[in-house]
């Protein structure tokens, strides 16, 4: 196997963390995931290792776990895992909030070393074996006992061995998501796992035709819009409890489409959308008729958005304006004072006709997140922009970003 790019942000090594079991494991108790091992690891447990060259999971696995696989394998003994489902590997959202290998808490040095495991949904920790689960039979052993006189009972006991482990509809409808497969894959993909009996015999293969219905129904499309005509009835769908104090809307286009999209604050839950329009441009006329849509003066969210959007919002005439800010009256055309004058006058009333105010403000100034992205693009640009033009600083940039002018 190819050795991987060590390029990740865990604040741990993911190596130090067995792949199979999800143990923490000691420098001499570590062993490559080599692809004799991966080949093994399929059989045994009837999935593929997935995500294994991925750098936010461990490239080895524990010695226990590696002995048992090749015992197993050889049919010199009767060893099993401990576990009838291993450890499965999704990526995390946050290196804070959501991954296994950043959270695990390592404490200790020696013998009296104590590892706190995490708990988190980006990972699915290994499911312990169940008496009702019977063990894998590898190949060895089965073509051993098909010659012995118990033949026939061997050969139904291996027929129920393949049964082993089926996924039920919550958990086969998990692997689609992981997947990304659309509908019409998914239920290909799920006839296949019925067909070999690795699914749960009452498992719905036509269920994914019909998955978005529940949520359909909480969305219309007028005006070239599709949005979300009810917010709360489509929290209770999910069922969660709906509160707009911890969502943010975000509001945003690209050359083909508008959006809106609720985002949670703290991002512990994922984003929603609530809006979209296709081929439309970002114009007050479009922000007000999106707003109105979505009923926002019913939820109240703190808006976040880029200057240009937030600008629309505000009621600001677009275009290259002298007093272009909404929370001062910088002034735009004022060159001789941009780094001389800190102070600016607060911009208190939006009265139109005054001050580049063109329309009656959608919101509140106060509602309005400034996007910390566009904030350190500012400050690096004005950066960029005090260094010496020969100097060896913007010589080197220059080298590395060969587009900075």
């Amino acid at each position: 196997m190819s050795k991987r790019t060590r390029e990740f942000e865990c604040t741990n090594d993911p190596d130090v963390f067995c792949y199979i079991c999800g143990e923490y494991t000691l420098v001499r108790h570590r062993r490559q995931f080599t692809d004799s091992i991966q080949s093994i690891y399929s059989k045994y447990f009837g999935i593929e290792p997935k995500n294994i060259d991925k750098p936010w999971t461990p490239n080895v696995l524990c010695s226990l776990c590696r002995i048992i696989l090749v015992q197993w394998e050889s049919g010199s003994t009767k060893r099993y895992m401990k576990f009838d489902v291993p450890m499965i590997w999704r990526e995390p959202t946050c290196h804070s909030e959501d991954c296994y290998i950043c959270m695990t808490k390592v404490l200790g040095f020696g013998k009296s070393r104590k590892v706190i495991y995490a708990n988190v949904p980006t990972v699915s920790l290994s499911v312990p074996h169940s008496a009702e689960v019977a063990y894998p039979v590898s190949l060895s052993t089965a073509v051993s006992e098909s010659s012995s006189e118990y033949e026939k009972s061997s050969c139904n006991e291996f027929l129920m061995e393949n049964e082993r482990n089926v996924l039920s509809q919550a958990q086969l409808n998990d692997w689609i998501r992981d997947l990304e497969l659309s509908k019409e894959k998914a239920e290909l993909h799920a006839s296949r796992m019925q067909q070999f009996q690795f699914v749960s015999p009452h498992v719905k293969v036509t269920y994914y035709r019909n998955r978005h219905e529940p949520f359909a129904k909480h969305y219309t499309k007028e005006d070239n819009v599709c949005y979300c005509k009810d917010i709360p009835g489509l929290f209770k769908e999910f069922g969660q409890p709906y509160d707009s104090k911890e969502w943010r809307l975000f509001i945003d286009s690209n050359k083909l489409s508008l959006k809106d999209v609720l985002l949670h604050n703290g991002n512990k839950k994922p984003s929603i959308p609530i809006a979209h329009a296709v081929n439309t441009k970002e114009t007050y006329e479009v922000m007000e008729k999106l707003l109105k849509f979505i009923k926002y003066e019913e939820h109240d969210w703190k808006i976040c958005a880029d200057l240009k959007v937030v600008g629309m919002l505000c009621g600001l005439q677009s275009g290259y304006t002298k007093h272009c800010c909404f929370l001062c009256k910088w002034d735009s055309r004022a060159r001789k004072d941009h780094y001389c004058i800190k102070d600016w006058p607060e911009r208190v009333e939006f009265t139109i006709g005054v001050d580049n105010i063109k329309y009656i403000p959608l919101v509140k100034k106060e509602k309005i997140i400034l996007p910390p992205l566009h904030i350190k693009l500012g400050l690096i640009k004005n950066f960029v922009k005090a260094l010496d033009k020969e100097g060896t600083a913007f010589h080197y940039l220059q080298n590395f970003f060969p587009n900075v002018s």
